[in-house]
């Protein structure tokens, strides 16, 4: 997973969730700008969250906001800090969902 921590530019794409039914794993990301895109083969009634944390040990995951979807959807210029992104499923059944962030980090 190419994450840049120098402080240059870089375009990179971070796969949150791939094929999931619940929430995916934490993913290290750079301060910048992302779009945040998620797709389905499934959605089954569920929602999901963009969320972050901070690099002080992932002890609190924030809901990014705005940042929900209960379909396919695509938001350009979100910002992100520097820590740590995944998705959180909510709900649904017979869930399979995807997820990435990608853009160009600062």
């Amino acid at each position: 997973m190419p994450v840049n921590f120098a402080g240059t530019n870089t375009d990179l794409r971070i796969s949150l969730l791939q094929n999931h039914a619940a929430t995916g794993n934490w993913h290290a990301v750079s301060g910048g700008y992302y779009t945040f895109a998620v797709w389905g083969g499934n959605w089954g009634g569920a929602t999901v969250q963009l969320q972050w944390s901070d690099t002080s040990g992932l002890l609190t995951a924030f809901d990014v906001q705005g940042m929900t979807a209960t379909a396919d959807a695509a938001v350009a210029g979100v910002p992100i800090g520097t820590g740590y992104a995944r998705c959180a499923i909510i709900g649904g059944s017979g869930v399979s969902l995807n997820a990435t962030l990608s853009g160009i980090t600062n």
